[in-house]
C-alpha cells in the first residue's frame, strides 16, 4: 500500500469515527420544550414542531410501549430520542434523556403520530403538561 492510501484510509476513519461519535454527542443534550403561540417545539437532537391544532389527545403515562424499532433514532445508554416505530407500524417519538422522570407526556396528533416526552423533573412534567392542556383549551 502507498503513502497516498494509508493517508486516504485513515482520513475515512477519522471521517467515520467521527460521524458516529456525534449523534451520541448531541443526545446528551437535555430535552428542552418551549410552548409557542400556535404550536410546541422539543428542542436537541431529532427536534420537532407539533401545531397546537394537530394535537388529539394529551397525557400522562408512567408505561412505555414494547416492541420498538428505530426508524431515525438513537437510543443507547439509556437515552432515547428521535422516531420509532412499534408492533402496528405507528410512528412514536421519542425524547427521553437517561435519567428521565415519571410520569412522561404523551401527545397524540390527529394522524395518531404520538410524541413521548420527559423534561427535568416529575413537577416540570406537570408543569409542562398543565401549560399545554390549557394552551389547548385557550385555543379551542
Amino acid at each position: 500500500m502507498n503513502e497516498t492510501s494509508s493517508i486516504i484510509l485513515l482520513c475515512l476513519g477519522i471521517c467515520y469515527v467521527g460521524i458516529s461519535l456525534v449523534p451520541m454527542a448531541l443526545a446528551h443534550r437535555k430535552v428542552s420544550v418551549k410552548m409557542l403561540r400556535d404550536k410546541i417545539k422539543i428542542q436537541g437532537l431529532y427536534g420537532r414542531y407539533i401545531p397546537y391544532s394537530q394535537i388529539k389527545e394529551i397525557k400522562l403515562t408512567s408505561t412505555l410501549p414494547l416492541h420498538l424499532s428505530r426508524k431515525r433514532a438513537t437510543s443507547f445508554n439509556g437515552i432515547r430520542k428521535g422516531l420509532y416505530r412499534d408492533d402496528e407500524d405507528d410512528h412514536i417519538y421519542f425524547y427521553l434523556d437517561k435519567d428521565y422522570s415519571l410520569p412522561l407526556i404523551e401527545i397524540i396528533e390527529a394522524d395518531d403520530t404520538r410524541t413521548i416526552f420527559s423534561v427535568d423533573s416529575r413537577e416540570e412534567n406537570r408543569r409542562v403538561f398543565n401549560r399545554i392542556e390549557s394552551d389547548l383549551r385557550r385555543l379551542r
